[in-house]
């Protein structure tokens, strides 16, 4: 909570909202874009009450694929975006925040693999870590004046120390795929999660779409910085009772 506070007052004093509001113009998209990253196969692994290393790996598979996917498809839509809020600056915005979200995608199942095995404490080294990280570059490419570019930063610094940290901190290593896993009910599984967190997704997120496509990035800069005020303490609640419970009660 500290973290989060601190980087969102310190970041409001270096940025401006209309860099806020850039950004949040992608992000409030490439959400659905996280969801398809992980398909709900992170949320399959720690539900099921037991799963072999090759359903695993099949998995890991699984998820590299559908990284690599969802990054092409987010470096194809990156002129698309900048068309829609007529900001040429969202191409390469849309671009890199793509990379992050396939990099966080690699950490997937060894942070899946921490919840079933209940590290909570290997896991709160990898969060705060991970958020750590990325405020410090965030602070860092800010100072020397370079705008917006410096929350791009956070998010790569994010996904590449959580992925980084998830490896070593997890030793679960992956195998190769085989075609006898029977992963049907993993991925039927995963997918009614996925359709759950999109419902769930659309709705927090379509406002900040219209805001920034009606109102321009300056508006939606101060509604998304207000919304995150908001939003942190419910969320500091919530994620880490949910963390614990449902590998407890799987």
């Amino acid at each position: 909570t500290a973290i989060q506070f601190g980087a969102i007052l310190l970041l409001a004093r270096l940025l401006t909202p209309d860099e806020f509001g850039l950004v949040s113009m992608v992000t409030a998209v490439l959400s659905f874009f996280e969801l398809f990253r992980d398909l709900g196969l992170s949320m399959a692994t720690v539900q099921r009450p037991k799963i072999t290393h090759a359903e695993v790996s099949a998995l890991f598979w699984i998820n590299i694929a559908i990284c690599a996917l969802v990054l092409l498809t987010i470096l194809a839509l990156a002129p698309a975006f900048a068309w829609f809020y007529h900001r040429t600056e969202l191409t390469g915005i849309t671009a890199w925040l793509g990379v992050a979200v396939a990099v966080a995608g690699l950490s997937t199942q060894h942070v899946a693999i921490l919840r079933r095995q209940m590290r909570f404490a290997a896991l709160a080294v990898t969060e705060i870590g991970a958020a750590s990280i990325g405020i410090v570059a965030a602070v860092v490419v800010a100072a020397f004046g370079n705008g917006f570019w410096a929350l791009i930063a956070q998010r790569l610094a994010w996904a590449i120390a959580l992925t980084l940290s998830s490896w070593v901190l997890c030793r679960w290593r992956p195998g190769l795929p085989t075609r006898n896993t029977a992963l049907r009910s993993l991925l039927g599984f995963g997918g009614n999660v996925t359709l759950s967190s999109m419902l769930n997704m659309a709705a927090r997120s379509l406002d900040q779409v219209l805001i920034g496509w009606w109102c321009g990035a300056f508006t939606l800069g101060l509604y998304e910085r207000a919304n995150k005020l908001l939003m942190a303490p419910i969320q500091n609640v919530n994620t880490p009772l949910f963390a614990v419970a449902m590998p407890m009660l799987s």
